[in-house]
């Protein structure tokens, strides 16, 4: 799920693959979109609100026009299914992570691929951008959170964890 810039509207999707539009004062559904071919694993909205970025298990990113509901292109490169996207605070870019094991860094509005980092050494489950856009971090099945610049894509750190039943889904805070 996520809230659009201004928090009047929440997206959500799920194994249905549709995603669903929601007016949060009224509490009313407001549209549906379809297009995956498989269950959606995450959505997130552009910083402007105007973009609407949704992944899952068919490998894919989809961007959806928010004000038309309609679809704005099929981004394609990973191998595995997609478990994470956010736009950097620009809007520029976007970044994915995939059980392929890669973060994956598209230019907006094109979907061209920028770079691919292959740092991890088992399934990536989510992905964070810091507030000021400079740093990138990912967490992976292979117990770890690793840094990165998001400018040059360089490794930073890389944090070994101790949570004993993993790290679900959706625990990197951020942008």
């Amino acid at each position: 799920m996520a809230f659009a810039p201004g928090d009047q509207t929440l997206a959500s999707a799920g194994v249905d693959k549709v995603i669903k539009f929601w007016d949060v004062p009224g509490s009313q559904e407001r549209q549906q979109l379809t297009g995956h071919r498989g269950e959606i694993r995450c959505v997130t909205f552009a910083p402007d609100g105007q973009t609407l970025a949704s992944a899952g298990s068919d490998h894919t990113i989809s961007l959806w026009d928010v004000q038309t509901a309609r679809p704005l292109r099929e981004i394609t490169g990973h191998d595995g299914d997609v478990r994470s996207v956010v736009f950097l605070p620009d809007g520029q870019r976007l970044v994915s992570g995939s059980v392929d094991k890669t973060l994956r860094l598209w230019a907006m509005p094109s979907g061209d691929s920028e770079r691919v980092l292959d740092a991890h050494q088992a399934a990536v489950l989510c992905v964070a951008c810091s507030a000021d856009g400079t740093k990138l971090a990912s967490a992976s099945d292979d117990q770890t959170i690793r840094l990165y610049d998001a400018a040059s894509g360089d490794p930073g750190a890389t944090l070994d964890w101790a949570h004993r039943r993993g790290l679900p889904r959706g625990v990197l805070a951020g942008r």
